[in-house]
């Protein structure tokens, strides 16, 4: 379907078709001014959709594109009647016909136009609210990412956790999903709280680990919520003792001994 188009446009055109100068080894060459040429001009219908409150909406939006169509159809029989005839001398509309309808007579799929944070419902033509726990994106309604969350509907992004803070999967619909993140030499099934330190003998560096890390075989750590490798001690041997049961060590005295590994001393 062509639209209408005033001589000034077509003076444009003329322009920009019959004097673009094109540069080759430093010379330029005018393009013929006779050289034939034809353009499309499309446009969109868009068409409000205002419902008897006591109709049934589903119904109502189908009406409402049979009603399209017939505008559509209406716009073509104009057209092939020269009634929409454009301003310029020698243009002409393309009326061929393809399955019984204009060539490009309706290039897309009829869809409302959704409000943000609104989508197309299945089945209809009727707009629906993003739900909690979901935001509107890409065209459709997507899961919060993990450290967000959202306690509202039709919305277009998500709310942060609170700083320190996440959840435990995508899709969270409230503040209360997010949980204490576990530090630096905590772990849990989870990774968030309740965290519980690691053991004497182990470490762990990062945050929300599900579990910590080994001291290398004969060292350990003096206590319990270790960060780093750091951390991690040789061991007293048999017959040698410290305070921490780790180095520095010292020798059992004369007339003493034991058979352990990491003896600590009463202190």
């Amino acid at each position: 379907m062509y639209g209408k188009t005033t001589i000034k446009d077509q003076k444009r055109l003329d322009a920009l078709l019959h004097h673009t100068m094109r540069q080759k080894a430093g010379k330029t060459k005018q393009v013929k001014r006779n050289s034939p040429y034809e353009f499309t001009v499309s446009f969109d219908i868009t068409m409000t959709f205002n419902p008897d409150p006591d109709s049934d909406l589903v119904d109502a939006s189908w009406d409402a594109v049979d009603n399209l169509y017939y505008m559509m159809d209406e716009l073509y029989v104009m057209a092939e009647n020269d009634q929409l005839v454009p301003d310029v001398d020698g243009m002409e509309i393309d009326t061929r016909l393809q399955d019984g309808y204009p060539i490009n007579y309706w290039d897309e799929e009829v869809s409302p136009e959704c409000d943000p944070g609104y989508v197309e419902a299945t089945g209809s033509l009727l707009c629906t609210a993003c739900f909690l726990g979901t935001y509107n994106v890409n065209g459709g309604c997507e899961g919060c990412p993990i450290g967000t969350y959202q306690d509202e509907k039709a919305q277009i992004e998500c709310k942060l956790c609170p700083e320190g803070m996440s959840t435990l999967r995508t899709g969270s619909q409230n503040i209360t999903d997010c949980k204490t993140i576990c530090h630096p030499g905590q772990y849990s099934i989870t990774g968030l709280a309740p965290c519980t330190d690691c053991s004497v003998g182990s470490y762990q560096p990062l945050t929300r680990s599900t579990e910590c890390i080994l001291c290398p075989d004969g060292q350990s750590t003096v206590q319990s919520g270790c960060q780093s490798q750091d951390n991690c001690d040789d061991v007293c041997l048999p017959g040698e003792i410290s305070s921490t049961g780790i180095v520095p060590c010292t020798a059992c005295s004369r007339g003493s001994y034991h058979s352990l590994i990491r003896w600590r001393r009463n202190v």
